[in-house]
């Protein structure tokens, strides 16, 4: 044996094994390197560490069987001599291999001098992935429906993982023509990872292809394509899934991977007629277009009507309906119950799908104003599919404005930041936190989103007016709405600076647009007890109690056909006190009070308003205010501290 192993050293076996590990370790280092770069997928080294792995004992047999001389390669004999050419050629191989682990230790040094700073492409904790709209490769352009709908199954389906967020439709549809490139489309959504894709579709099959980039380098991690019958649809897009999760290094728990692979329906001809309505349900979202809206209607009908279990195409005709009626179903029982018959509907269909739980809570909240129902449809929402962000939106106010629950909620626009990226999505995220934050009394922070919401919607003036008015500074309220047919709101400044003559024009002015054009916004119904206060500071008392009897009455009415019940008895709190009504005042103050509702900046402008002049220095009024501020003070101090911590 001990004659073997010297005859192995020899034939510089030894070294060759070396220096094959050695050059090995060094090509699978530099194809790991520039492969993603040169759009290879993790299968080429795969197979290329097969191919050195069975390449390994090759060379030892050859190491064994020849032998390397200055003359070239001759076939060894039994016995090994250990000549001065073989101990040349020991030589050699000694230096090739010092040379190859000097080559390695300079890469190792490289990497970690100018690339310790590169992100990796795999592997992000909370990973952000957009889905651009998959380019239709059918001779159809009419096509371009299914296309989209292969798009949006694979967004529903990677929506579902927790751990990953996933930037939403609207948001990426901006990039459907002439996109910029991949790193630039990653800048604008703050997106590490973009999904690009094809669809070609042929009678019964579909061709569908998909490469997963990382955006800042520009470099494809995985790409595939799926040539199957069009009955695997479902399973295609299953496994997209899958494979992307894999790439990300991302767990999918077993309940989620089997709502993944779930089929929504068994019917083609369905999906087909429910990927038509969703198309024509997303143009009358953005162009208001009833016809669309009808033909949405009508195809998701004839998806029932094919599979009567369909639960998506059942949510498709509530959000239709919901669109139909939205200025009837407060004062008509027969629809409000039609709507929540279709929900319930919807939910027994499939009590997994998460969009079912959106429209039911949204309308719970929206129009029935049921919060403890809304907030647990929205919640469980939100647990199927931790990316919806309609619902997580409304389940953000819900938890701030009804619930109190600020920190969560806060929570919850972080994660709208991460998921929207359109004007219309950012503004409603910006103008939302720049509310909540103000109710924190954090009024450089509210100051802060309001103004990056103001360049998406500058109607967005009239807010920063109401946030000087509870900071008192009214004439800058006057001076930033000057310009504006925003009469009821001017006359107010001026009532707030005293100026009666010049509040009076401006309400006048307002009075006769109501009579011509009638009421534009419900708040303008709470504005006649203010135009009463002017024409009591004119001495007009007589005309100033008829307007404030006639908003009382009006209070009573808005309170039950409205969801303003907070603002009524805030109004109505107000016009007692005023009156010198002080039982009634904090009657209807507590009842406020009560409802938890101090947001819109009321718990700030109570301090200022005119109306409670005459029980502000009363103690009960003082131990509601400064009950609230405490509270306001205790979250302030938990958010600083989440906030520095970078928990939140």
């Amino acid at each position: 044996m001990r004659q073997f192993f010297e005859e192995l050293k020899k034939r510089n076996v030894y070294r060759v094994a070396t220096a094959y590990g050695v050059s090995g370790w060094l090509v699978l280092q530099v194809v790991d390197i520039v492969g993603p770069g040169l759009g290879w997928s993790e299968s080429v080294q795969t197979l290329l560490i097969k191919l050195l792995i069975a390449g390994f004992p090759v060379s030892l047999v050859l190491a064994w069987l020849y032998e390397l001389t200055p003359k070239g390669f001759k076939r060894t004999g039994a016995l090994q001599e250990d000549t001065s050419d073989n101990k040349k050629v020991g030589r050699r191989l000694n230096q090739f291999i010092i040379g190859i682990l000097a080559l390695a230790l300079s890469l190792l040094l490289a990497e970690r001098l100018f690339f310790s700073g590169v992100p990796s492409p795999r592997g992000f904790s909370g990973a952000s992935i957009a889905i651009l709209p998959f380019k239709n490769d059918s001779p159809d352009a009419e096509n371009m429906y299914f296309c989209d709908g292969i798009t949006e199954g694979v967004r529903e389906n990677l929506s579902r993982i927790p751990s990953l967020s996933v930037i939403s439709r609207t948001s990426v549809e901006q990039f459907r023509h002439n996109p910029p490139s991949v790193s630039e489309i990653g800048k604008k959504l703050k997106a590490q990872y973009i999904l690009e894709g094809s669809v070609l579709r042929l009678e019964d099959r579909s061709v569908i292809r998909a490469r997963l980039i990382f955006a800042p380098e520009e470099r494809s991690l995985w790409s595939q394509e799926y040539d199957r019958e069009l009955q695997d649809v479902f399973m295609v897009l299953a496994e997209v899934t899958q494979n992307i999760a894999n790439e990300l290094e991302t767990t999918i728990s077993p309940e989620v991977m089997h709502r993944i692979e779930e089929q929504p329906t068994e019917d083609l001809t369905a999906y087909d007629y429910y990927l038509q309505g969703q198309l024509y349900l997303n143009n009358s979202e953005s162009t208001e277009n009833n016809d669309a809206l009808q033909k949405a209607d009508l195809l998701f009908r004839k998806a029932l009507q094919r599979d009567p279990t369909y639960a998506q195409a059942q949510v498709g005709r509530i959000r239709v309906f919901r669109e139909q009626h939205k200025f009837e179903f407060f004062e008509n029982a027969t629809l409000i119950d039609s709507m929540l018959v279709m929900c319930n509907k919807a939910i027994a269909m499939d009590p997994d799908l998460a969009d079912a739980y959106w429209v039911r809570g949204a309308f719970y909240d929206d129009f029935l104003y049921d919060i403890p129902k809304a907030t647990k449809d929205l919640s469980r929402a939100v647990e199927l599919n931790p990316n919806l962000v309609g619902a997580i939106g409304q389940l953000a106010v819900l938890k701030w404005v009804h619930h109190r629950e600020i920190i969560p909620a806060l929570r919850l626009y972080r994660k709208l930041e991460k998921l929207e990226h359109s004007p219309r999505e950012l503004y409603g995220a910006y103008i939302n936190q720049s509310l909540l934050y103000w109710d924190l009394w954090d009024h450089e922070k509210g100051y802060y989103y309001l103004d990056k919401a103001i360049p998406l919607y500058p109607g967005l003036k009239g807010l920063k007016a109401w946030y000087y008015v509870q900071q008192g500074r009214y004439n800058e309220a006057v001076e930033l709405m000057k310009d504006t047919e925003e009469f009821a709101a001017l006359g107010f400044f001026h009532l707030l600076l005293k100026e009666y003559e010049k509040a009076l024009e401006y309400y006048e002015l307002w009075e006769i647009k109501v009579a011509e054009e009638g009421v534009q916004e419900v708040a303008e119904l709470e504005s006649w007890h203010r135009y009463g206060q002017v024409l009591a500071g004119l001495g007009r008392t007589k005309e100033a109690q008829e307007l404030m009897e006639y908003q009382l009455n009006l209070n009573e009415k808005l309170q039950k056909n409205y969801q303003r019940a907070h603002a009524i008895f805030y109004e109505s709190a107000g016009i007692y006190s005023f009156l010198g009504k002080h039982e009634l005042a904090f009657e209807y103050l507590r009842k406020f009070d009560s409802i938890n509702r101090w947001d819109d900046g009321k718990l700030h402008f109570i301090q200022r308003d005119p109306s409670f002049d005459n029980i502000r220095e009363i103690q009960e009024f003082k131990m509601i205010v400064d009950k609230r501020m405490e509270e306001i003070r205790s979250v302030q101090n938990k958010v600083a501290r989440l906030e520095a911590s970078g928990e939140l």
